[in-house]
């Protein structure tokens, strides 16, 4: 049953996909520095960055919905979003372009062509540096697209990588190596940090690191828990993953992915770690743990 429901849940992604407008990347030399789904310990990145470009470009045609800077700001900006314009796309679409610099926005747009020129670069609002924050949500059905899921595939030949295993047992996190040995029987809370790194050659990505599309964990050779990092839904008040999971169920630090508990009872257990990319490249790692009391 189980088994099932995955299959129709990445159906379901697929299919959300599929339907998505085609877009092009906002500048013309890539080079991500942030990416969708990293927690940023008092919110949640729903975009990538860009930096290193001046020009700002619509990544679709469509309508312009509002914009915002110093010389006319129809609506008030907030979540340090800066100078920031909106553009509403075919099948309601929207895309989201922040910490626009301040004055360069294009006043005269009402409506736009791919490739347009928007804007420029800034560092307005809550920035550390010039660059672009890039968000696109499905007004429709309320939910925050993956932008790498919805812009033109980068090629990368080159597998995820498996960083840590970690185990947060009263407070206190362990690193967990093959082999290890524990002094404890009771829950431990599942902590696994991946990504999907390039090599330094490739510098149209700046840290070298681009997103999962899935990772998956399995403990005894039985399936425990699988997160996909497609997309984002408003539900109420809650985000949600396109698996159902609360956001801060989920994300912990960058690239820090929350399992939650696992109730240790027997004196070992074998815990195993499927990280998949967007262009299906899989990454694995098994480790056997050994526990018991002192």
């Amino acid at each position: 049953m189980r088994k099932n429901k995955l299959f129709y849940l990445g159906l379901l992604v697929l299919l959300l996909f599929a339907n998505l407008v085609a877009f092009s990347y906002p500048v013309r030399k890539i080079f991500i520095t942030s990416l969708f789904g990293e927690s940023r310990g008092d919110h949640f990145h729903n975009g990538l960055d860009f930096a290193r470009e001046k020009d700002i470009l619509a990544i679709k045609e469509g309508e312009v919905l509002f914009y915002s800077d110093k010389m006319k700001n129809p609506l008030t900006p907030r979540w340090g979003v800066g100078g920031f314009m909106s553009i509403e796309h075919p099948d309601k679409i929207r895309s989201y372009y922040y910490h626009l610099k301040e004055e360069t926005i294009n006043h005269s747009l009402s409506t736009i062509a791919e490739g347009d020129k928007l804007a420029e670069m800034g560092n307005s609002g809550r920035s550390l540096g010039a660059h672009l924050h890039l968000t696109i949500y499905d007004y429709e059905r309320k939910k925050m697209i993956n932008p790498y899921e919805a812009l033109p595939k980068i090629n990368d030949d080159k597998n995820p990588k498996i960083t840590s295993l970690l185990f947060r047992i009263k407070n206190k996190t362990y690193k967990i190596k093959n082999n290890s040995k524990l002094f404890y029987f009771g829950p431990v809370e599942i902590i696994v940090i991946a990504g999907d790194y390039r090599s330094k050659n490739q510098l149209f990505l700046g840290n070298n690191i681009i997103g999962l599309k899935s990772l998956t964990l399995f403990i005894d050779n039985k399936f425990f828990k699988k997160y996909h990092f497609g997309y984002l839904e408003e539900l109420g008040n809650d985000l949600v993953t396109s698996d159902g999971d609360k956001i801060e169920n989920v994300y912990g630090l960058s690239h820090n992915y929350k399992f939650g508990l696992f109730e240790i009872q027997n004196p070992s257990h074998t815990f195993e770690i499927l990280a998949e990319d967007r262009n299906g490249n899989v990454s694995s790692t098994k480790k056997k743990v050994y526990f018991r009391v002192r």
